[in-house]
This record gives structure tokens, sequence and C-alpha cells, in this order.
């Protein structure tokens, strides 16, 4: 995760590829939760390269102006896809019951909404805007399709003590999770967790929690400073690495001149789904133990791919497939094909009616054009 700090992005942190896609900037000297800033992300392998980094998105900064006799708030423009309208959200009590009030077109330069009716000094709004596609993601959090600005509160115009605004993060290890509470509070202030398994709860700042069993649990923060409360909640995963072994691949074969047997000795969880490739850049299977028949003898990267409910695991090796007679290969028992390359010195398969070149291990080249029959 990068920040724009004055003018260059920063690296600030780091999310691991096995957690929840989301991050929660909780940075004290310049306000986040507030402010709108500029962010970058990238990708790192196993072997530790890392990517390019991607378009930065900025989010939207909320700032409430005037409260009599109208609530009037202004936003900086959203900048990351492109979209239409600003939407307008209205919490009419502070129950974090969301209903959008109006739209604002994104070709409005203003940034700027009047609301001349409210229902009561608690009322709270944000700034939204919605991808026009819509997002996947296999690990999504709560609004991953959208960006929604920070929360503008009514009742910190009309009183001048500002709402605390409740707020965590956690990770997790096994069944042990824990909590880093990042709320923005005024004074002493009372915590109350709830941890989403109908068990336990704490009144701690910052706790720690062991689940019984693994699954998705609804985490509920909630609040309470001299100024008022807050309440947040969030989708917790927590996975039992000890009662879930994660998948191992494995395969071995046997070859008959161009045909292959598949022995799948892969170790799995209950139910597994496998993805075969079998390296000549046209088969495939799913099936457990597949066979399958090659067009030309050669050297081929056979991979196989398993996913079970405990994850996924992957494994290639090269197979050797011959035969010693017949019209479509010349029979030898001294050398091995290598590749095949096309005119332009490519790599490539067996492409019938096409000129190829077949290059062996003791260094010999074969000039080819096999006819479709």
């Amino acid at each position: 995760i990068y920040r724009d700090m004055i003018g260059g992005f920063t690296h600030i942190a780091s999310v691991s590829y096995s957690d929840l896609s989301t991050f929660i900037d909780t940075a004290q000297d310049i306000n986040p939760g507030t402010n709108s800033y500029r962010y970058k992300l990238s990708v790192i392998d196993t072997c530790g390269n890392e990517s390019d980094l991607s378009d930065y998105h900025e989010t939207i900064g909320l700032v409430m102006q005037t409260a009599i006799p109208s609530v009037q708030f202004k936003w900086n423009q959203y900048i990351g896809f492109s979209f239409s309208t600003y939407r307008i959200l209205r919490d009419d009590y502070g129950t974090n019951n969301w209903q959008v009030l109006d739209s604002v077109l994104s070709s409005d330069s203003l940034f700027i909404y009047e609301d001349p009716v409210f229902p009561s000094v608690n009322t709270r709004y944000m700034v939204e805007v919605v991808h026009p596609f819509g997002c996947t993601s296999s690990k999504k959090a709560t609004f991953y399709h959208s960006s929604r600005s920070n929360i503008g509160k009514l009742a910190e115009l009309v009183t001048g003590c500002p709402l605390p605004t409740a707020g965590f993060s956690y990770a997790a290890s096994g069944l042990n999770v824990t909590f880093t509470n990042s709320s923005a509070v005024t004074g002493n202030t009372t915590y109350s967790w709830d941890f989403g398994d109908g068990s336990k709860s704490s009144t701690q700042q910052d706790p720690s929690y062991t689940y019984a069993t693994s699954g998705t649990y609804n985490v509920c923060l909630t609040i309470a400073d001299s100024c008022g409360s807050d309440s947040i909640c969030q989708s917790v995963i927590v996975i039992d690495s000890s009662g879930c072994p994660s998948p191992t691949a494995g395969f071995s074969y046997s070859a008959s001149g161009l045909d292959v047997t598949f022995a799948n000795s892969s170790i799995v969880s209950g139910n597994a789904t496998y993805s075969w490739d079998f390296g000549d850049g046209s088969g495939s299977s799913t099936q457990q133990a597949p066979s399958y028949t090659y067009a030309l003898s050669g050297i081929y990267n056979v991979c196989l791919t398993i996913a079970d409910s405990c994850g996924s695991d992957f494994i290639c090796q090269n197979i050797n497939t011959s035969v010693t007679s017949g019209l479509n290969e010349m029979a030898t028992t001294d050398k091995q094909l290598l590749l095949i390359t096309d005119m332009l010195g490519r790599t490539t398969y067996p492409t019938p009616n096409k000129l190829l070149f077949f290059i062996y291990s003791d260094g010999s080249v074969e000039k080819r054009i096999q006819f479709e029959r």
C-alpha cells in the first residue's frame, strides 16, 4: 500500500494475500479518516519481485459547513474509475441505516450539497461513487465495488463536540484473532466488543479472542465518549489451519507411444477439483486421473492444479512421449525432441499445413510440413 505524501508515493503498509482484501489507514498524524489522500497498490510474488504501482485512487473527503437554516457540506473530486454521479447518503438518526437521499452529476464542479430538511441532530451524511460495471473479488470486503467518503456528522456543528468514530482492524493466526482499535475519540472512552459467535464479548480497547471453529464472523465494536457514541461491524475470517490441512498436488504417468495415462496422487480434504494442462497448447482435462494422446513425440511440461475446501496447490513435471515406428515421427533412441519453432524462431506447437522446425537434443534440426488428412 502506497500513499501520496508531498508529491511522492511512500510505502505505508503491506497486506498478506491470504488476508481479506481490505486496508484501513489509521495514521494519526494526517487524519486519513477526514482528509483526502491518493493511494496506489503493488503486488509482490513469492520470489520477492514487486510489480509496477497501480493507477492511483483518491479518497473522498467530506467537510460539514453549516447546520442552520439548512445543512450544507462539500467534498473533493473523486479520482479513480469513471462514473456519472455522486450519490448523497443520509443516516437519519445515527443508527447506520444509510439511505440514498439524492445524486449530483460528476460534471458539477462545485461539489456542494444542501439538505433543507433533516430529521434529527444525530443525522449523518456520506458521499459515494459506484463502479458502473461492478467489480469481482475472491476475498471481497463490504462496499468493494464503490468508494465512500468519511462520515459528516451534524451534531458536531450543533454542539461543537466532535462525535466519536468507531474503527478497528484485525490479524488472524489460525483461530486466534488480535483486534486493533483505530477509533477517533475525545477523552475517556468505553469499548464494547461483540465477537459474532454468540459466546463472549469484551470491554478492552484492543482485545484478543480465540474462536472455537473456522468461519466468517460479524464482529461489532461500539464506543462511547463524552460527545456521543458510534459503532462499526465488519466480517472477520478465521481458518483453523491445524484442522484443515492444505492440499498437496502430485501425479505420476505411464506412456505407451503417444498415449499417456496419468495417476493422481494428490492429498486433499473432502471434495476437490482438478485442472490438467497437458503442455501441448491444446489439451486439458478436469478429470481426476485422465488419459491423453499426443500428436507428436517429445517432452511436454504437464501441470496439475488442485483445490479443496482448505486451499489449493499445483505441480508441473516433464513427461517424455515417443513412437518407434510410423509416418508421423522418425524412430530414434539416441535423441529427444527439445522444442518446435516456426520460420521466425518462435516456440510453437505442432500445426498442420505449416512449415515447422523440430530441434533435437543431439543438435539436429528437421524441417517438416505435416498435412492434415
